[in-house]
């Protein structure tokens, strides 16, 4: 299976969504600690991983604000900035939940 980032996008949105709705996330910590661990569950594989660093062309590990010395942090660190992309705030996120 091919690692698709829109579709990674978009499941961790959902994910943040539901938990905003469970009200298992409460405020802007709460889904950055969520991301976290979503982006933790993602690179638990090292096959995983190559196909997330392959995806996102994460070729140089230097640019990225935490040292990389592991395939699984690099993948950490590509998803990680990956997200910065987006707003996962906790009020945007709750928005789109009232909608």
């Amino acid at each position: 299976m091919e690692f698709r980032i829109d579709d990674w996008i978009s499941d961790l949105k959902d994910e943040l969504i539901e938990e905003i709705k469970n009200e298992s996330i409460l405020n802007d910590d709460d889904v950055q600690t969520h991301i976290n661990e979503y982006i933790d569950n993602s690179c638990i594989y090292n096959a995983d991983c190559m196909e997330i660093i392959d995806a996102l062309n994460a070729y140089d590990f230097s640019r990225f604000e935490l040292e990389c010395t592991t395939i699984p942090q690099v993948a950490y660190c590509a998803l990680l900035e990956e997200t910065y992309e987006y707003d996962f705030s906790f009020d945007n996120l709750k928005n789109e939940c009232d909608d």
